[in-house]
């Protein structure tokens, strides 16, 4: 499973925006080979500039409620609340602290920590570790 919620803080709207434009995104994965990632369902909503994209894929799940996806607002097809309850759905409470427990990472994009050609460096895990400001603790 792979997920994703970021806020909307993005401030102007296309080219002249400045912030973090919005994402959810939910992604399930099977045991199964079938496609390329063996993906069961992607539900996403990204908001690009001005626009808001909301993308389905895959096979719809017991826990969903497909009634939100027809919503007129798009920005309101799949919440950050849905995202919440298809996880719990699946027992993984990801938004509650207390559910996690030992030694953890939190791995986020900082645009101010990569340079303008960022996306073409190539980094082993040591290397990445070092860019990032990351310590391995003993």
């Amino acid at each position: 499973m792979a997920i994703t919620s970021i806020p909307n803080e993005s401030h102007g709207t296309g080219l002249g925006a400045s912030g973090m434009w919005a994402a959810t995104q939910f992604q399930l994965f099977g045991p199964e080979a079938g496609n390329l990632l063996n993906n069961i369902r992607g539900i996403g909503l990204v908001q690009d500039g001005a626009c808001w994209h909301f993308t389905l894929s895959g096979e719809q799940q017991p826990f969903e409620d497909p009634a939100a996806y027809g919503s007129r607002r798009v920005r309101e097809r799949f919440t950050t609340e849905m995202l919440d309850e298809y996880c719990r759905a699946l027992g993984l409470r990801v938004f509650d602290e207390s559910f996690y427990s030992g030694e953890a990472y939190l791995v986020e994009h900082s645009p101010a920590k990569f340079p303008p050609d960022a996306g073409r460096l190539v980094f082993d895990l040591d290397e990445a570790r070092t860019w990032l400001g990351i310590s391995e603790q003993a």
